[in-house]
């Protein structure tokens, strides 16, 4: 048995330049030369007599040993094409799995396992296959067959109409090569060479392409967005036609795509090989191509076999996910973006980094960055016009979280490339932004619709922007629009986590959270800028939020439910107690500017002082009336803020539906995490936007003034301006009056008061001292309010009045210096002895 054993394995290692001869002579057998070799290999065995000598030299006998050493040979090579192949031994397991019924944990893990090692066999086959035909039809190869097993997994799903499998997988498919591949490639490299260049011309084409590919997700996502809030019943019909659309471009841009690279412009892509082999032995020696290993037919077989393969196991895998994610609680999501690409780019994915550590970074970019667009502007449209075809409503409307994290990773990787070079740093960063999405995909729940989420969210575009264009100092214009539009959505994201996390606590809970974190971008930007000792734009926008609630939040509800309903009734109890609490907090500005007007007639240096002192002890009353006004909404009157809804729905059946309690729809860690996020965007994009308001003002003319109470409201009420609206055209009046009124309170009562104690903690000397002009602009509009809710009706005309003198007070603030005193203004004594005579 050992001599035997012996003879196979000799035969088989000699195989090599007897394979070489037969190719030299033409034939697939051997020829004469090779009679030799035959009678070596006998020689080697045990014992060989002179008969079996001459049996072997027969055609026959060469041809019956040639073809089995043949296909041995190449099964070989196959085999061993990757070291990740020694997972093959899962696929036999992952298809017993399913025959069997191991059960939906066995299924999944064993055929997820199964696919990784027959993604490395694909992409080989295909490799061979591309290289016996030539640069041209081997790069279209590749272009067609480079992502089978993510378009072989997808097809799977969208024929059992799983399309949220689908958009998942391909977006994280495009994630993590992007992210992940492409980070650990930077990483890994510039952990071995200080900085690594690449093509920069290439890149860019690609970043350029990856943009556009960005931009077909964004444009349905915020068409949806829009549509949604129409009363068309034909929006998904329309998403669908834009989607189909926009698949026929995209694979036009492809096909473009592939001709501007193999064809018209090969030469700059052909460049970046030979400059990075250039000066170094090593990679010139590796970079002589190498002659294909198999022959078409045997490239095809395999690619056939491993094809079918991976069709079985992806089935059985895709047909198990409803049950893992019942049994593990993971969502579909996470499976989709994070798990399933894991699969098809497993090999890929080692092959960038090895060839990163080669300091190749172009052929790792060009694998990583590549890759990502043949699923972006092939398979993705593909499997759309496929859905088309097969009647499944495969569309590009992802959801608005998954567009946005899109656009920021293809931001994020542009600007890391833009430069032409690369180091571990740049790497950790794509590594860290990859994990992000990770930890969010992760606790990111499958029920959430597109239509759920507020429409504005569709300016989170302007977050990278925002921060991007102050890192790259793209001018204080850029910084404070971009910013300024930028915390808008985030206001927004802002305001539903906090809704989310109150849902989950209860009531009394809640309640305090909301009353917490109702109003915290304007806190968050005014700390901002009390860091900065920019009292002016603190005060300004403190104020600005209170006469925006008031007049313009207010008098838009009045009049748009004013144009439906001949007249609307509302709580007047409530509104009552709401207008007292905000003439008290009016009461509180007023004092303080009395008192700087009488003390500015004196001749005491300590008048600043006092005016700090009275703002201090003032402060520290609002918050304890706050604290009350909570307890009396929360506890002891709770019945009288809970009449108002009952009342209002009572007797109107769509009303009645609607105000049935909806579940919470993320968790408390989920909302908990995301109001973090939120808060440290809100944080950076504020800090460069109050940065930026100095150079404004000295560019545009515009006085602080008029930036803080007109502008800077805007930035953290627009979403809750439209909520209110929304809900007054509903008739849901006293709501409305809640959002509006409840909001100025908790700026007045809470927010203002909080930054004076805090200005106190920093030594800021920020107080309760505001100017004239704007403390009687206060005290005027709360006046008007009161008047016209006293009566507990509203009609246009009343929203008329509140907007109209909004727009007076905004004129007079565009107009409004800034150098102005508050002594210079007018001598209150005197305007009280003129009231007085």
């Amino acid at each position: 048995m050992p001599s035997q054993r012996r003879n196979i394995f000799a035969v088989f290692g000699r195989y090599r330049s007897w394979k070489g001869m037969a190719r030299e002579d033409g034939s697939g057998t051997p020829g004469l030369n090779e009679r030799s070799h035959l009678l070596n290999f006998e020689r080697v065995g045990s014992g060989a007599n002179a008969s079996s000598l001459e049996h072997l030299h027969t055609n026959d006998a060469r041809t019956c040993l040639y073809w089995p050493m043949h296909c041995l040979h190449l099964t070989w090579l196959t085999l061993t094409s990757n070291y990740v192949n020694i997972l093959l031994v899962f696929v036999p397991l992952g298809i017993a799995s399913h025959s069997f019924e191991w059960g939906p944990t066995a299924i999944f893990t064993l055929n997820f396992l199964a696919i990784i090692p027959l993604a490395s066999l694909l992409s080989f086959a295909t490799e061979e296959l591309a290289a016996t035909m030539g640069q041209t039809l081997g790069g279209l190869v590749n272009a067609t067959f480079g992502n089978a097993v993510e378009l072989i997994v997808s097809i799977v799903a969208l024929k059992d109409n799983e399309i949220r499998v689908v958009q998942a997988s391909m977006l994280g498919s495009i994630l993590s090569n992007i992210l992940l591949v492409l980070g650990c490639c930077f990483f890994v490299g510039g952990l071995r060479y200080h900085e690594q260049e690449f093509n920069s011309t290439v890149a860019s084409t690609m970043s350029s392409l990856m943009a556009v590919a960005s931009a077909s997700l964004i444009i349905p996502a915020t068409l949806y967005a829009v549509l949604s809030n129409s009363k068309s019943s034909s929006t998904r019909d329309n998403i669908l036609i834009l989607s189909h659309g926009t698949a026929i471009i995209l694979l036009i841009l492809y096909v473009m795509y592939l001709y501007f690279q193999l064809k018209s412009h090969a030469d700059i892509f052909e460049e970046e090989t030979s400059e990075e082999n250039s000066g170094d032995p090593e990679n010139q020696n590796e970079s002589i191509p190498e002659e294909p290993r198999l022959s078409v037919f045997a490239a095809s077989i395999t690619l056939i076999i491993v094809t079918i393969l991976v069709a079985f196991c992806a089935d059985f895998l895709v047909g198990s996910i409803d049950s893992i994610v019942q049994k593990t609680g993971m969502s579909k999501t996470f499976i989709g973006i994070i798990l399933i690409p894991i699969v098809g780019n497993a090999a890929e994915h080692v092959t960038a980094v090895i060839v990163a550590y080669k300091d190749k970074m172009d052929l790792a970019i060009g694998v990583a960055i590549g890759s990502s667009l043949q699923i972006a502007l092939f398979v993705t449209p593909f499997l759309v016009i496929l859905g088309w075809i097969i009647d499944v409503p495969m569309t590009l409307h992802f959801q608005v979280f998954e567009t946005m994290a899109f656009f920021l990773s293809g931001l994020v990787v542009t600007l890391l490339i833009q430069d032409g070079k690369s180091n571990y740093l740049e790497g950790g960063l794509c590594l860290g932004m990859y994990t992000i999405l990770a930890i969010a995909f992760f606790i990111y729940p499958d029920d959430l619709d597109g239509a759920a989420i507020n429409y504005v969210n569709v300016l989170l575009v302007f977050v990278p922007l925002g921060i991007a264009s102050y890192n790259f100092d793209w001018g204080p214009t850029a910084i404070f629009t971009l910013n300024f539009l930028a915390i808008i959505p985030l206001a927004s994201l802002l305001s539903f986590a906090t809704e989310e996390l109150a849902a989950t606590m209860g009531q009394t809970l809640g309640g305090l959270i909301n009353a917490t974190f109702g109003n915290a971008v304007e806190l968050i930007v005014s700390i901002v800028a009390l860091k900065d000792n920019e009292i002016r734009v603190v005060q300004a926008s403190m104020l600005g939020s209170i006469l925006s609630n008031i007049l313009l939040v207010l008098g838009c509800c009045f009049f748009v439910g004013g144009l439906k309903y001949h007249e609307q009734e509302f709580n007047s109890t409530v509104a009552s107690t709401m207008s007292s609490l905000m003439t008290v907090a009016s009461a509180s500005l007023i004092i303080p500017a009395t008192l700087y007007a009488v003390l500015s007639n004196s001749k005491s240096s300590s008048m600043r002082d006092n005016i700090l002192i009275l703002s201090h002890g003032t402060a520290i009353i609002l918050l304890i009336l706050y604290v009350m006004y909570l307890y009396f909404q929360l506890k002891s009157h709770a019945d009288i803020f809970e009449e108002e809804t009952s009342e209002e729905n009572s007797g109107d059946p769509e009303n009645q539906n609607e105000s049935i309690p909806e579940e919470p729809r993320l968790n408390v860690f989920a909302a908990s995490i995301t109001l973090i996020i939120v808060t440290i965007l809100i944080a950076f994009c504020a800090n460069f936007l109050v940065g930026s308001i100095d150079s404004i003002v000295q560019k545009t003319g515009m006085s602080k003034t008029f930036i803080g109470i007109i502008l800077i409201p805007i930035v953290g009420n627009a979403a809750e301006y439209v909520t209110a609206v929304v809900v007054a055209y509903k008739n849901k009046m006293d709501l409305a009056i809640g959002v509006a009124i409840g909001s100025s309170l908790q700026i007045a009562l809470f927010v203002t008061p909080s930054l004076v104690i805090l200005g106190w903690i920093i030594d800021v000397p920020m107080t309760l001292h505001f100017r004239v002009f704007e403390t009687m602009a206060f005290f005027l509009s709360g006046l008007v309010v009161t008047l016209l809710i006293q009566d507990g009706k509203s009609n246009y005309l009343e929203g008329g009045l509140c907007l109209g003198m909004y727009t007076i007070l905004a004129i007079a603030f565009f107009i409004y210096p800034d150098d102005v005193d508050g002594a210079g203004v007018a001598n209150v004594s005197n305007l009280l002895t003129g009231f007085s005579q």
